[in-house]
């Protein structure tokens, strides 16, 4: 943006008549302060204008993080299944009350945390006393 910016100005103000339309300074001085104070802000915007959605993005991804992959249903609550002895990841399922369909959690890159109601989730409350 930073380059492609100044280089259509450019191109507008040699091309176009923008003279009756944009009131644009006389001089080349500020002919010039003007590109460079619209580039800056251009780039500027447009830099927070992709970061922001890049973070929107992300937030709504880490939301919907423990839905179903195949129905959209939120998995939050359910009971997590285990088969055979010890905490292996691999052996942990959880089943959609929506569709019914089973998933590996870690096939869906869920853990039992991610499960856990966001009211239940509490440290706690002598965390700080404990010695």
């Amino acid at each position: 943006m930073a380059f492609t910016w100044p280089a259509g100005w450019c191109a507008a103000y040699a091309w176009l008549p923008l003279r009756g339309a944009v009131p644009l300074p006389i001089t080349i001085e500020w002919l010039l302060v003007t590109l460079v104070v619209s580039t800056v802000l251009a780039t500027g915007l447009t830099y927070l204008l992709f970061r922001d959605l890049a973070l929107w993005i992300g937030i709504r991804r880490e939301i919907h993080r423990s839905n179903c992959p195949k129905c959209g249903q939120s998995l939050t609550g359910l009971r997590i299944r285990s088969v055979g002895l010890g905490y292996d990841p691999a052996n942990r399922f959880v089943r959609c009350t929506e569709c019914g369909t089973e998933f590996c959690m870690l096939d869906i890159g869920v853990t039992p945390r991610d499960l856990v109601p966001f009211e239940q989730r509490a440290a706690d409350p002598r965390i700080g006393r404990l010695r």
